[in-house]
């Protein structure tokens, strides 16, 4: 429960008096009484408070659905071992990266819980232990710092496969647009956009803190803001790196070994591209299959992914481009309602 304290001095009407455990909320004495009404400040922190409860919740489904996404993913990849051969190993990998994500998932709660755990008592002091938030955000950094450190051991299936011995089999021509990899990228994609909601979730906020009075929070959300566009960044490209090198080196040995087929047919007696030629078909998927290898990406991205996280990055970045043009007129009046919501 929280408690109030002041001095007698302080009990004069109108004196700003703060609740332990509502370190935003102030109330005003009335000839040396708390009056009932909390003032504007308290419904206000509601609002940010709230919202950030709803971002989790909509964060945690998200991130519910990434084990089973694993699965599919590991199960979709065409699995060869060192030799090129076609292995049923699926299982193996899998079972693997269930090891490593439940010791991540321990190590990222217990870090989770300490981090929390550090920066209240940092920005507070030991007396926050009286305060029933600072216990309920303690149970969500452990929530969030399991999640996260699951994040963590599925971002490491790349090295899994390596250590096991065992490659994606890369095709160049593949309709997927990633020489048949495509479902990687699309899962390290839905981890990288549980991060945006997050830093669009702040940059929103940011933007609005002026007008909602609560401007000295303006830099600590900017800087999630950043930190999340740089994770996005590092929890999409970091998992994929495993798969770029092996797609860099499928793509120099399948391309030598297609310069060497380009080469005997250029060495070969010109008879002509007639439909009697027998080697016209041939030549046709020799070149053919050059082309695919030669412009055969080496992540295992294409287009739509790209595009989707372009779009993710643009969208924590528009809170600063409406800054940029003095807070259109839909941002005013959106605080403007905010304003009255949370009036008496």
């Amino acid at each position: 429960m929280p408690y109030f304290q002041w001095s007698a001095a302080d009990t004069k009407a109108g004196t700003a008096i703060r609740a332990l455990g509502y370190p935003r909320n102030r109330f005003r004495s009335t000839a040396g009484e708390i009056s009932e009404r909390p003032s504007q400040g308290a419904t206000r922190w509601d609002w940010l408070l709230h919202s950030g409860a709803v971002v989790f919740l909509i964060a945690l489904g998200a991130a519910r659905r990434i084990p089973p996404a694993v699965k599919a993913t590991v199960r979709r990849l065409r699995l060869v071992d060192e030799r090129g051969d076609p292995t049923p190993a699926a299982e193996q990998v899998l079972g693997a990266v269930q090891r490593l994500q439940r010791s991540y998932a321990r190590v990222g709660a217990v870090v989770g819980v300490v981090l929390m755990g550090v920066i209240w008592l940092w920005a507070r002091g030991v007396s926050v232990v009286a305060s029933t938030l600072f216990w309920l955000e303690l149970g969500a950094a452990g929530i969030a710092g399991f999640v996260v450190g699951g994040f963590v051991a599925y971002a490491r299936l790349g090295w899994v496969l390596d250590e096991l011995g065992l490659h994606p089999k890369v095709t160049p021509s593949h309709p997927d647009g990633a020489a048949g990899l495509r479902p990687v990228g699309a899962l390290y994609l839905r981890q990288a956009l549980i991060v945006s909601l997050i830093g669009l979730f702040a940059g929103v906020w940011w933007l609005l803190f002026p007008f909602v009075g609560y401007a000295s929070w303006r830099a600590p959300y900017l800087a999630i803001v950043l930190i999340c566009i740089a994770l996005e960044v590092v929890a999409l490209f970091v998992p994929l790196l495993a798969f770029h090198r092996h797609m860099v080196s499928e793509r120099s040995r399948l391309l030598a070994e297609a310069d060497l087929a380009v080469g005997r047919l250029s060495e070969a007696p010109e008879t002509g591209w007639t439909t009697d030629d027998p080697t016209a078909a041939e030549r046709e998927r020799t070149w053919s299959r050059w082309q695919a290898i030669d412009t055969m990406p080496t992540w295992p991205i294409d287009a739509r992914i790209r595009r989707r996280f372009t779009v993710s990055n643009l969208a924590m970045l528009l809170p600063f481009a409406l800054q940029l043009v003095n807070a259109p007129q839909i941002v005013q009046q959106a605080s403007q309602v905010l304003s009255a919501w949370s009036g008496p």
